[in-house]
C-alpha cells in the first residue's frame, strides 16, 4: 500500500487508479490461476521509456503471458486530438522509440513477437488471433462487426441507429447477403492469406 501511495504521489490520480485497479484484477486472475492479457499503449502524453518499463514489469510480475504493444491513434473530437494538434504528443519516432525499447524489454522477459504487435510467452499465443492467420472461420456480432464463414467475408452496417432498427424489426444487419458472395477460387485464398501477413 505503501508503494501504491507513492506511485500515486508521482504519476497523479488518474495513473494511481489505473495500477490500483490493474493489480486488484491482476490478483484476483492470478488467484484463480487464469491466463490473461495485457494491452501497453505508447504514445501517451508526457510518455517515458521508464513508464513503459515500468508497465511491462508490473504486468509480467502479475503474470500476464501475452502483451501487445499498440500505438495511440488521436482520433479527431477527442480531448487527446487537442494534445495531438498542440503538440503535446509525442512523435512517430519517438513513439518507434517507446516501442523498439518495449520490444526488447519483453525479449529479455522472454516474450516472442509472432505479429507486429503481440508478445507471448512461447505457447500463450492468442488462439483469437492465430485464427485469422490461418484462415479460420470467425463470427462477428454487434454493429459494424466482420465475419469469415465457408470461405464468406461480410460485415454488419456500421451504422448504430440503423443496426438497431434493423435487429428489432428482425431483418438482417449484413451489409452484403450472403448471396452477393461467392466461394473464392485457390488464388483468391491465398491472395486473401498474403494480405493477412503482410
Amino acid at each position: 500500500l505503501r508503494n501504491g501511495l507513492r506511485l500515486c504521489a508521482a504519476h497523479g490520480f488518474f495513473h494511481c487508479f489505473v495500477l490500483l485497479f490493474l493489480f486488484l484484477q491482476c490478483n484476483q486472475l492470478i488467484l484463480r490461476g487464469q491466463n490473461f492479457s495485457t494491452d501497453v499503449m505508447l504514445g501517451l502524453k508526457n510518455q517515458t521509456k521508464e513508464d513503459v518499463r515500468k508497465t511491462i514489469e508490473l504486468a509480467h510480475a502479475c503474470g500476464s503471458k501475452h502483451i501487445s504493444m499498440y500505438a495511440l491513434t488521436p482520433e479527431d473530437g477527442t480531448p487527446i486530438y487537442t494534445d495531438y494538434l498542440n503538440g503535446e504528443l509525442p512523435d512517430s519516432d519517438e513513439v518507434a522509440e517507446l516501442y523498439e525499447f518495449g520490444r526488447k524489454l519483453l525479449e529479455e522477459k522472454g516474450f516472442k513477437r509472432y505479429e507486429i504487435s503481440n508478445f507471448a510467452i512461447p505457447g500463450y499465443e492468442s488462439k483469437h488471433n492465430l485464427n485469422y492467420w490461418e484462415m479460420g472461420e470467425y463470427l462477428g456480432l454487434g454493429v459494424a462487426a466482420h465475419s469469415y464463414i465457408q470461405y464468406k467475408r461480410f460485415n454488419n452496417t456500421t451504422n448504430l441507429e440503423e443496426y438497431i432498427e434493423k435487429l428489432s424489426q428482425g431483418k438482417s444487419c449484413l451489409v452484403l447477403p450472403h448471396t452477393h458472395r461467392r466461394r473464392p477460387c485457390r488464388y483468391h485464398r491465398r491472395v486473401d492469406t498474403c494480405c493477412l501477413l503482410c
